[in-house]
């Protein structure tokens, strides 16, 4: 159970951060808040808004008029009333941030003041009841043990009727009690504030529904002293029992303005004591919500702070309004903190209507300022235009207009005495230009130009001598060049003439050499073609010869297998060989065996000595094929010799076949090469022959340019005689 603690904390002091705090950035954060709270006023009121508008587009335009309009007389208006303008809006919200300033200094110490004596009265309340709970404990005859019950409810009726309790009673050290009021029976011997009590400590719970009562309640638990000596046996706990709404009754009476208000809450947020009662019985905690559910973002985190000891005056903005919250500690409570809301806009009428005198001002400043303006820009400006448009006049080739005169001696009268002299001085600088180029128009090259002009536009007169004097050498050389030329032309047309001829002989005898070469190329061309034929009947021959040498060794791998084999013949035939010798030995025992046994041997005789004529006869058989096998491996022998000689000479025919392929390859290679520079000689001379041709056609032009550049040449003469020049030696300068 949460509960007060009798010196938990000293009293908390709170100062004024805003005059006391030199930090700077407390200090801009402050005019920020000022600057806000003045913008939050002038939108809440809709007068102030509408007025602000209208001047906020008015300059608006007005500085637009100053960046676009082209008229100096404009521009020097509107600069001079943004100038007032803007001295009328800085004077006019330094005053309003004063005011609001002021205003707010004033607010914020009468708040945290408030907030500190709210706090002090009900830290005074709690006291009371704390010392209403001390007294019952101190109280002799309720530690007593020999008064009966009556006269322990007598006492304890009389102090709840006193002081408004909803009940009142004493316990056991187990924790037992009855209450004499409502005759409830009580066990809070496992409570914090009842332990607290039994350990010597006076405290007061946070507001807690009764379920005995059935009505939220606050308990105040003092110790009950044995024989009421303070200081003796703790006997029991003398408990008070407090309407809910003690408090929020305290709170409510607590007023700044007409929508300030005050509640209290615990150190985890919940809302304790409020107005509306309904807040407290909801157990309210607006900290809590935040987390939850988003809610309520800015009065959550000021309260945070503020419970945590970091903040103690801020504002924050619900339902659409401003508000100031102000806090301050409960002391010897259990982190209880008071707080104090007042809305913003019941204290802003007196910055509100200094915003107003200023627009006011503002506007018959600008007023004023609009008129002394369009007189100054008006005397400035007129002098300036009508220069201006004299020099855009200028600009157009207008030298006859006169300039105003003018009796001023400040700069504009100097500007446009001097625009006068400058008219009338391009006046004479164009007009002898003119009759001076007019004259070279017509060809007229020697007047003499004597004038002279003022300052850098003499440069003029020095390049006007400079262009007649350079004309009048010019055409001076170019009479003499046409002379020259056309004296050149005469002997370039009669050289062109003889090229041309030469040209026309050399075409001739370039295309009977054309022809010629022609004839040769066509018959190395021939050679090519024939040396082609013959490189391809040697290949065939080659391919034949190579075939048969292949035939050879073909057949020479033939007759070494037939020799091989023969060899194997021969060994088979030793092979019977000895069979039929064994045979006729066997023959010859059979015949004995026989001989020995008489008549019973005689088929046996018979058939001995018919084996023995056959082993004879396949020993005879086998001798013969011997001789045959040798007779033929001499056969062999001889043949594979021959062979070899043949596979030799087709070798070598094979050898010179492919010495003719390259004799005959290389002979094509060369009959090729040779047709092709024949080609590349043919080329050559026909580019000679287009080349001769156009030579000559070149020279029939340039005989026919230079008779024409002649004509020309005496043309140019005449038309050079016709200008007036100078008598005297002309020097370029």
């Amino acid at each position: 159970m949460k509960k007060f603690k009798i010196n938990f904390k000293d009293k908390l002091k709170v100062i004024d951060k805003v005059n006391k705090n030199n930090d700077i950035k407390e200090h801009l954060a402050n005019i920020k808040k000022v600057v806000n709270n003045i913008i939050n006023s002038i939108k809440s009121n809709k007068r102030l808004m509408k007025i602000t508008d209208f001047i906020r587009k008015k300059s608006k335009d007005l500085l637009f008029l100053i960046a676009n309009k082209t008229s100096i007389r404009s521009k020097i208006f509107l600069s001079f009333i943004s100038l007032i303008l803007a001295v009328v809006v800085i004077l006019g919200g330094i005053s309003a941030f004063q005011s609001y300033k002021i205003t707010f200094d004033t607010l914020e110490r009468t708040m945290n003041n408030v907030a500190q004596i709210s706090s002090e009265s009900i830290k005074n309340e709690i006291d009371t009841y704390k010392a209403v709970a001390t007294n019952i404990g101190l109280n002799q005859q309720l530690s007593d043990m020999t008064v009966n019950n009556q006269q322990k409810a007598k006492i304890l009726t009389q102090m709840s009727e006193a002081y408004g309790l909803l009940d009142a009673y004493t316990t056991n050290t187990k924790g037992k009690g009855e209450s004499p009021i409502t005759k409830q029976i009580y066990m809070i011997g496992e409570t914090d504030y009842f332990l607290s009590s039994m350990a010597g400590s006076t405290v007061v719970t946070e507001p807690k529904m009764n379920d005995k009562i059935g009505r939220v309640t606050f308990t105040v638990s003092a110790p009950l002293w044995e024989d009421g000596v303070y200081g003796s046996k703790i006997v029991g706990a003398a408990i008070i029992v407090l309407d809910g709404k003690v408090m929020s009754d305290i709170v409510s009476s607590v007023k700044v303005g007409e929508g300030g208000f005050a509640y209290i809450l615990d150190k985890d947020g919940y809302t304790i004591a409020h107005p509306v009662y309904e807040k407290v019985v909801q157990s309210e905690n607006i900290i809590r919500s935040y987390k939850e559910k988003g809610i309520n973002k800015q009065l959550a985190e000021i309260e945070q702070k503020m419970l945590s000891m970091k903040l103690d005056l801020g504002d924050y903005e619900l339902d659409g309004q401003k508000n100031l919250l102000a806090y301050s500690y409960i002391d010897e409570s259990d982190g209880w903190g008071l707080f104090i809301s007042a809305p913003q806009s019941e204290y802003t009428g007196s910055t509100n209507l200094s915003l107003f005198i200023t627009l006011a001002v503002s506007v018959l400043a600008l007023v004023l300022s609009y008129v002394v303006g369009k007189v100054v820009s008006d005397n400035i400006a007129n002098p300036v235009i009508m220069c201006a448009e004299r020099l855009k006049d200028l600009s157009e080739g207008d030298l006859h207009t006169e300039v105003l005169s003018t009796t001023r001696e400040d700069e504009i009268g100097m500007l446009m005495k001097s625009l006068g002299s400058t008219v009338k001085g391009l006046n004479v600088i164009i007009h002898d230009i003119s009759f001076h180029l007019g004259a070279i128009a017509d060809g007229d090259f020697s007047n003499r130009i004597d004038s002279e002009y003022n300052g850098d536009f003499n440069t003029i007169v020095v390049s006007m001598k400079q262009i007649n004097s350079y004309l009048n050498h010019m055409v001076k050389q170019v009479n003499e060049s046409a002379e020259q030329v056309a004296c050149g032309s005469e002997q370039l047309a009669g050289g062109a003439q003889a090229l041309s001829q030469g040209a026309t002989e050399q075409a001739s005898s370039v295309q009977e050499l054309s022809a010629t070469i022609s004839e040769i190329t066509e018959q190395i061309n021939s050679n090519a073609l024939n040396a082609g034929k013959a490189r391809e009947a040697s290949l065939e021959s080659a391919v034949q010869v190579q075939n048969s040498s292949n035939y050879v060794k073909e057949m020479n791998d033939a007759m070494s297998e037939i020799n091989k084999t023969s060899k194997e013949i021969a060994k088979i035939i030793k092979v019977i060989d000895n069979i039929a010798f064994q045979t006729n030995i066997l023959a010859l025992n059979a015949s004995v065996e026989a001989a020995r046994a008489g008549s019973a041997g005689n088929g046996f005789a018979v058939v001995a000595q018919e084996v023995k004529s056959l082993a004879l006869k396949s020993a005879e058989a086998a001798k013969n094929t011997e001789e045959l096998i040798e007779n033929s491996l001499k056969a062999v022998v001889k043949g594979t010799k021959v062979a070899a000689k043949t596979n030799e000479a087709l070798n070598m025919a094979v050898e010179k076949s492919n010495v003719v392929e390259d004799m005959i390859k290389e002979i094509t290679e060369a009959s090729n090469k040779q047709a092709e520079a024949a080609v590349q000689v043919l080329s050559g001379v026909e580019q000679i022959s287009f080349i001769v041709q156009t030579n000559s056609a070149t020279a029939e032009e340039s005989a026919a340019a230079s008779e024409e550049l002649s004509s020309q040449a005496q043309i140019m003469k005449e038309l050079v005689e016709k200008i007036k020049l100078t008598e005297e030696s002309v020097e370029v300068i």
